[in-house]
This record gives structure tokens, C-alpha cells and sequence, in this order.
């Protein structure tokens, strides 16, 4: 598992970086949003990063061993977009634009702790439909998650 963690890891650090690049540096002058939408390409790229690497990470640790339960497949994802986000928020700290030490320190951990919390939900959700084949309880899922973030953010709104 450790080594199935690191490698899917690895696979993704390079995906965040080639993510980072594409949009912050590279000649292409992406748009920071979908033009008369409010979802941002950088976010929608790393959704599509992290759903696709879990999705095929997760697929392949079960063919190994099929007794893994969903809360392991879970957690087998969730460590994985953790050791990314680990290294790639640390090696990211020098390019972000921060007066202090405590700025760097937010941002670290809000991009490590953030998207890790973002990438858990992700592989609950990837983790239960390969275990269920329940696509119909799926959808409900996601339509409750939904719900959930829209109160959220109603009831705080400077907290999304």
C-alpha cells in the first residue's frame, strides 16, 4: 500500500506541477474562469487531476486485494493527494506572493489540509462506487454533499 501511495503520489505531484505551470506560466494565457461561468479552470483542472489519478489508483489497489473496505479505499486516496499536496505546497512557497512567515504558513497548510479534505470527500465518493456499484445512492450522495456545501456556505459566507 505504502509504495502504491508514493507512486500515485509522484504521478500526481507531476500532474499539480504541470497543472501549475500550464496556468500560471505557460504562453497559452489561460483565463482565470470559464468565460460567463463562475468555476475556475485552475480548480475544475485539479478536480479533473485528482479525480482521474484516484479513480485509476483506486481500481488498481482493489484488483490487488479485494477485501479492502471502503472506509481503506478511502483513506488509501485521501493519503495519496496528502503526500502530493505535501511536497508540491512546499516547493510552491517561494513563488507566492506573502509578506511574512504566517502567510506562507496559511497558505501552506490551507492548500496541504484543504485540498486533502477536498480529495477525501473525492475518494469517498470514487471509493463507494467501485465497492457498491450503486450508482443510483451515488448520485444521492453527491446531490446531499451539494446540499450540505450550499448551507455552508449560506450560513457562513466568509467562510467558502
Amino acid at each position: 500500500m505504502k509504495k502504491a501511495i508514493l507512486g500515485y503520489g509522484s504521478i500526481l505531484l507531476a500532474c499539480l506541477f504541470l497543472e501549475w505551470w500550464l496556468i500560471f506560466y505557460s504562453p497559452l494565457n489561460l483565463p482565470d474562469k470559464i468565460p460567463k461561468t463562475p468555476i475556475s479552470i485552475n480548480g475544475l483542472l485539479l478536480l479533473g487531476l485528482i479525480l482521474t489519478i484516484l479513480i485509476i489508483a483506486e481500481k488498481r489497489v482493489l484488483k490487488i486485494n479485494h477485501d479492502l473496505n471502503i472506509l481503506q479505499l478511502t483513506l488509501f486516496g485521501t493519503a495519496i493527494c496528502f503526500f502530493a499536496e505535501l511536497i508540491f505546497q512546499a516547493l510552491r512557497q517561494p513563488f507566492l506572493k506573502a509578506d511574512n512567515f504566517s502567510e506562507h504558513l496559511y497558505f501552506y497548510m490551507m492548500g496541504t489540509v484543504g485540498t486533502s479534505v477536498f480529495a477525501l470527500a473525492i475518494a469517498f465518493l470514487v471509493a463507494f462506487q467501485l465497492k457498491t456499484k450503486k450508482t443510483g445512492q451515488l448520485l444521492l450522495l453527491i446531490v446531499g454533499l451539494i446540499i450540505i456545501i450550499n448551507i455552508v456556505r449560506y450560513l457562513f459566507p466568509t467562510f467558502a
